[in-house]
């Protein structure tokens, strides 16, 4: 069904107007989320004894609404995945003309907020709708397009700004500045790889990229027209493109390390063939990624982010760009935070075991960490780099064990190739390379899980 209303910011001085009311009934509600996108809402909410859950589509003062009423059990059972705080308020029913009106009084920490709502069963209705003149002295304006007075907003990011009132950077510009300044990053290493072929700049290169694609994906609300996302696409273009470089750096560093050790020597000549053949594969993708970082495919797409970062930003900035830049990083960081947590007890559950689940484990805990060194100039640096510390330590560690896996996926395909015409270097693939990588990989996931168990006994101090 559809959900038509309209809402008005008012005065507190209302509470007095009521006062002289007749049938004025009183409701406590308390609500929370456990979804809230700036085009739907899935809400819980207690009145009295009675509890419902209403899912909310659209945007303004015409959504579609679904609801329904649900036990206390499901109510109290969906506390737990809640984003952003619960709502408590205290709402004034009355009827004015035979219009029912709706006051909500917000208790901490939305106090002194006070709302009017009017509902209506038409659009006919909703557009012939003025105020009685006896409520005009208690409203300041009206809000009902106004998505910061929305529930599900002032859950996630508190009290809206009025008159653009800043408190501190705003979240809009604070990014910016970010995209900024991993862009120049991305164009410096991109240049001084370009002429020297470091692997220290190719690794920065990918860092900043990385940084910028974790942030557009955790700011793209901050944007609207989908417009990073497209960005978003493009950069991860150059990032796959240059990823492949790393397999190969991390696979030859450990057949490096094989070279030195004495238990190898028997093998020495079928190692120094399977070294001299991945070296040769790695200079071939080598010369693949400097093709394309010289191209005009990458430099197209980096100038369409810089014109987007210097000049048309602004016009696609949302409304949420005005909140402080503490609230929105900390409603961002405790999203990442609560998708690693649920992670980690969906890989409880499949016993350590399922590469896939820890893959997607690793990827969260380096965007929480890259999110961390963004955001950690507004927070405590002693409880950061606490927090940076334990991320780091789980992300390497997840690392290793992504690492040991692609090493066996780049080895198992070399075999593949191979067996044929190769069979010293096959003979060492089966009986030590390959088993050693699976016996390393076992150890890796064996050592993790201490380090996630204690990750989650300290959720509530993060």
């Amino acid at each position: 069904m559809k959900e038509i209303e309209r809402k008005y910011l008012l005065d507190a001085s209302i509470l007095t107007f009521l006062k002289h009311q007749e049938d004025v009934s009183i409701e406590k509600l308390i609500q929370y989320y456990t979804k809230a996108t700036p085009t739907k809402s899935i809400r819980y909410r207690k009145s009295s004894d009675h509890y419902f859950k209403t899912v909310k589509i659209g945007k303004g003062g015409i959504r579609d609404e679904v609801e329904m009423q649900i036990s206390k059990k499901i109510y109290q059972k969906n506390r737990s995945k809640a984003v952003g705080e619960p709502i408590r308020k205290k709402r004034y029913h009355v009827k004015l003309d035979n219009i029912l009106y709706s006051i909500d009084v917000y208790k901490k920490p939305f106090k002194p907020l006070t709302v009017l709502e009017v509902e209506f069963d038409t659009l006919k209705a909703y557009e012939a709708f003025s105020l009685p003149d006896v409520l005009l002295p208690y409203v300041e304006k009206e809000v009902t397009e106004d998505e910061a007075y929305k529930n599900k907003n002032l859950a996630l990011f508190g009290l809206p700004l009025r008159d653009k009132e800043v408190q501190g950077a705003q979240s809009g510009e604070a990014v910016m500045e970010e995209f900024q300044k991993f862009y120049d990053q991305i164009e410096t290493y991109r240049r001084k790889w370009l002429e020297n072929k470091e692997a220290e700049d190719m690794h920065q290169l990918r860092v900043h990229l990385r940084k910028t694609i974790v942030l557009m994906d955790a700011a793209a609300f901050l944007f609207g027209d989908g417009i990073l996302d497209k960005h978003r696409k493009e950069l991860k273009k150059i990032l796959s493109i240059t990823n492949s470089q790393r397999d190969f750096d991390v696979l030859l560093d450990g057949l490096g390390q094989m070279d030195i050790s004495r238990e190898i020597v028997p093998f020495q000549g079928a190692l120094e063939i399977l070294q001299h053949d991945i070296e040769r594969l790695s200079k071939e993708e080598n010369q693949n990624i400097e093709k394309y970082l010289k191209s005009g495919h990458c430099g197209s797409i980096l100038k369409h982010w810089k014109d987007f970062i210097e000049k048309a930003y602004r016009k696609h900035l949302t409304f949420y760009a005005d909140y402080p830049i503490e609230s929105v990083s900390g409603y961002i960081l405790k999203k990442v935070h609560k998708q690693v947590g649920k992670k980690i007890y969906q890989l409880k559950k499949e016993k350590m075991q399922d590469l896939d689940v820890l893959h997607r484990l690793r990827i969260l805990f380096k965007r929480l960490r890259y999110l961390l060194e963004v955001f950690g100039p507004f927070y405590s640096k002693k409880k950061i780099r606490k927090m940076l510390a334990r991320v780091k330590t789980i992300q390497d560690r997840l690392g290793q064990i992504h690492d040991t896996h692609q090493a066996q996926m780049m080895l198992g395909s070399w075999f593949e190739r191979n067996e044929a015409t190769q069979p010293q270097i096959v003979y060492l693939l089966r009986t030590r390379l390959i088993p050693d990588l699976k016996t390393f990989q076992q150890e890796s996931i064996f050592k993790i899980e201490k380090r996630l168990n204690d990750f989650l006994k300290q959720d509530v101090a993060f």
